[in-house]
């Protein structure tokens, strides 16, 4: 095995962590902690010492079980069917490319009879007391509408 120049890793570590140093586009980075974070860090820490706490303890306590997380988190991953997830996503994004593909061609109007009448309005300045009469039977709907008034509140003239 090759021997590793201690130098060397030095100056690529620092390379990685140098926050002006450029980075491949997506690269996905945490980003740095400020400075105000590390003074409140630093300040906590001093506070947790004088009180006679480990902070070293402490800090490797937090380390093993951030790894302990991040495992079970893994082996739950890992366990997990995600064939099911998938096969609906797949389903979704063929649903949306068909509804893209039907809206790309030109709209087309359809009649539809109805054999009962389900709403029959006077629109946009609804006044219900013009209808005079209305039947809704099958194949048959129609509505008698008042429409001649000279003077009163149903001035039509």
């Amino acid at each position: 095995m090759a021997k590793i120049d201690q130098a060397e890793f030095k100056r690529i570590v620092s390379a990685i962590n140098d926050p002006q140093a450029p980075r491949p586009a997506g690269l996905l980075r945490r980003p740095p902690i400020s400075k105000t974070r590390r003074a409140a860090d630093k300040m906590f820490e001093s506070v947790l010492t004088k009180a006679g706490l480990d902070v070293g303890k402490l800090g490797e306590m937090l380390a093993q079980d951030q790894s302990e997380v991040r495992g079970a988190l893994q082996k739950q991953m890992a366990s997990t069917n995600f064939t099911a997830a998938a096969a609906a996503y797949r389903q979704g994004i063929a649903a949306r490319a068909k509804a893209i593909g039907l809206l790309r061609e030109p709209y087309t109007s359809t009649l539809v009879m109805l054999d009962t009448a389900f709403a029959i309005w006077e629109l946009p300045h609804p006044e219900f007391n013009i209808f005079i009469g209305s039947d809704t039977g099958p194949m048959n709907n129609w509505i008698k509408v008042f429409v001649n008034e000279i003077a009163g509140n149903n001035a039509t003239g």
